[in-house]
């Protein structure tokens, strides 16, 4: 028992020499044990009150609040150290036996912007804070939430506007706006209700803009503002998806795919897995924990530990459980977890028609169009994907196809023939001197191509010009058969059989910025190019007239690492749509002499 008073505790001690010791466990009977030290907390810390009202506390009461229940019925003194604003009813409260808590019952005399402070004192002290507030007191909105608020095109939603004061006797009266105008539709003004801090209102978009400001104030006072961002529907689709493998499921993946031509951000966005058994969802990821947005024409998987993915792509760890269902049926789906929104579901196995997603209202179908009637049943090595690459036509039998190609973080589309060879992979920086790097060239015309003039030309991104041996692909056979490789490398680099190559020594491929061209030295013509770690765009070529630019289409932005784990490679394997952004991936898989692999 703690002694805030000297005067008591001298009392105390010479009562302890009149009378004999109590028992241990009655040394306090107040409390329910000695070790009780009284008083613990006033809370909240912020209580409102109206001036000229006997209240407990606007929008929930002040509470004092012991350590330990009481063993017996307590009164708690407690103070105002503002009386002439705020006085406690009978200077205090009683905490009821077996309790921890009680009301504090307080007398709102006159408003001020500065809180009264009320102490409370039962062996320790406690402090807690009332502010009273008066009628004629000007009432600003302070905040409307959520911000921003996300919304499906054309969609309702219930928004917040929140006072910085409970609203006097009478309400107060909000001005409600929308910028641009035509953006959405939403009350004119908005009633929060006596003592009231807020009150919610419903906006509905009418689908003329991505991003809308939503604006309310109080008769002329400072405004606040609150973003309103349409949903992504239509931009973000379940692009691929592997759920049963040969034995086990140890390499499953959902693969999402950002088809359009704006920067999708992922707060707030989730992948969702439902059971066709009884329609509840069984496992949810958030995406924002792979990236914070989806670039144009990118990917983002969801897949089982270890899963091989090019380097850069943002992935989301599933585990090693055989996570993904495997349907009759089952379902995945995209959904906005804000704007309570399906962005793109596909139902497998059979429909799921009324699936319950948790914070969704009501139950939703998760089948566009037609259900799917392809199915993965784990016999070969095959997955369900949107062939063309990222078609959404809201049909789900024709979106999508089972294919034995997997491309994880890749274009589904199948290489198209080539018109001519293509450099296909290259490894240019390895751990220590470089001693693995390698050139692979692929055929992947469908025809037999002859190598007679043919070279492989290395271009120093520092001047533009050639460097090193250029290499003569006459050397290494006199045509290149389709669907062969040819691999210029350093003699540490084994290939598969039947492979042709060109052997070297040293570390003939500069780290970059720099570029690899594969030229006809007869015709004098750029065949094929790589420009790596920088765009090299004006290159002359020894014997060659004028220069000749190495970046096709977009720039690839990857580059190869300092250690033994990475190439640069197409993908998927000889993938040539003249834009090396799309076209070249980073890949931990190198396969010098082979397909490539992500």
């Amino acid at each position: 028992m703690r002694f805030n008073d000297p005067r008591a505790f001298v009392c105390a001690i010479a009562l302890s020499t009149l009378a004999p010791p109590l028992p241990a466990q009655g040394v306090d009977p107040v409390f329910s044990n000695q070790f009780e030290d009284g008083v613990a907390t006033l809370s909240p810390d912020l209580v409102y009150a109206r001036s000229g009202t006997i209240t407990t506390g606007i929008a929930g009461p002040l509470i004092v609040r012991l350590v330990e229940p009481a063993a017996a019925d307590i009164f708690v003194p407690i103070v105002s150290l503002a009386p002439t604003r705020l006085t406690v009813a009978g200077g205090g409260t009683t905490v009821l036996a077996g309790e921890t808590d009680a009301v504090v019952t307080m007398n709102a005399l006159s408003g001020d912007s500065t809180p009264v402070l009320l102490r409370a004192q039962l062996g320790n002290v406690a402090y807690g804070s009332v502010r009273v507030v008066d009628d004629a007191e000007p009432r600003n909105v302070v905040s409307i939430r959520p911000n921003p608020a996300s919304i499906a095109p054309g969609g309702s939603r219930n928004l917040i506007a929140r006072l910085d004061l409970p609203a006097p006797l009478g309400g107060t009266t909000v001005d409600l706006g929308v910028s641009p105008i035509a953006a959405g539709s939403l009350p004119a003004t908005l009633a929060i209700a006596t003592d009231s801090f807020s009150q919610s209102f419903t906006y509905t978009d009418l689908d003329v803009t991505e991003n809308a400001m939503v604006s309310a104030s109080v008769a002329g006072g400072p405004a606040a503002f609150g973003s309103v961002v349409q949903s992504p529907i239509g931009k973000l689709v379940i692009n691929e998806i592997d759920y049963d493998q040969i034995g086990l499921d140890s390499t499953e993946y959902i693969e999402i795919h950002n088809r359009s031509p704006d920067v999708v951000p992922l707060a707030g966005l989730a992948v969702v897995l439902v059971n066709g058994a009884d329609s509840t969802e069984y496992a949810r990821f958030n995406l924002a924990d792979a990236a914070t947005s989806l670039a144009p024409n990118t990917y983002l998987i969801l897949g089982s530990t270890g899963l091989n993915v090019p380097v850069g792509v943002p992935y989301i760890d599933i585990g090693t459980d055989s996570i993904v269902h495997n349907g009759a049926p089952d379902a995945v789906a995209i959904i906005d977890s804000e704007a309570l929104t399906v962005i793109d579901a596909l139902s497998y196995e059979g429909s799921v028609t009324a699936a319950s997603i948790e914070g969704f209202v009501a139950p939703v179908s998760l089948v566009e169009g037609t259900t799917l009637a392809a199915l993965d049943d784990g016999s070969a090595v095959e997955s369900l994907s949107r062939l063309p690459n990222g078609n959404d036509n809201n049909n789900a039998d024709t979106d999508f196809s089972l294919t034995a190609l997997l491309t994880p973080g890749t274009s589904n589309d199948p290489p198209l023939p080539a018109s001519h060879l293509v450099i296909n992979e290259v490894d240019y920086d390895q751990a220590g001197t470089d001693a693995a790097s390698f050139i692979e060239i692929y055929n992947g015309t469908g025809n037999a191509v002859s190598l007679t003039n043919l070279a492989v030309a290395l271009v120093n991104g520092n001047g533009n010009i050639e460097y090193g041996t250029r290499f003569n692909l006459s050397v290494a056979g006199s045509s290149l058969a389709s669907g062969q490789f040819l691999v210029i490398r350093n003699g540490t680099v084994t290939v598969p059989g039947g492979v042709l190559t060109i052997d070297t020594t040293g570390d003939f491929v500069q780290n970059g910025p720099d570029g690899i061209a594969l030229i006809d030295t007869s015709a004098q013509t750029l065949i094929d190019a790589l420009s790596y770690e920088g765009s090299l765009t004006a290159v002359t070529f020894t014997g060659f007239p004028g220069t000749y630019n190495l970046v096709e289409g977009t720039a690839f932005s990857g580059a190869d690492t300092n250690d033994n784990l990475n190439s640069l490679a197409r993908l998927p394997n000889g993938t040539d749509i003249n834009n090396a952004s799309s076209d070249w991936a980073l890949t931990t898989t190198i396969t010098p002499g082979a397909a490539n692999a992500p």
